[in-house]
């Protein structure tokens, strides 16, 4: 982590505005830092987001991701009705 780097949790959102650049966005080589101050686990989670789909995502207008928002919500709704798989 940068030696300016907040100590404690309640300094990230200060630290992280004053490393954005003019487009109002974080360096990737900030991110990770940042990240870890908060919460290690978020990491570890993020090596198992698919960048394609927050790409694609973010290319839906908002009506289309309340849609398709909800039908994944109905798709997994499935799954707590579901019988258990018998092994």
């Amino acid at each position: 982590m940068s030696p300016d780097a907040p100590e404690s949790v309640a300094g990230v959102a200060s630290f992280a505005s004053s490393k954005m650049t003019e487009s109002g966005r974080l360096p990737p080589r900030e991110i990770d830092p940042l990240l870890a101050e908060l919460d290690p686990l978020i990491l570890e989670a993020a090596t198992e987001v698919d960048g394609t789909l927050l790409d694609w995502a973010l290319g839906l207008s908002p009506r289309e991701r309340l849609r398709a928002s909800t039908r994944a919500e109905a798709a997994l709704r499935k799954f707590v009705h579901a019988p258990p798989l018998d092994r």
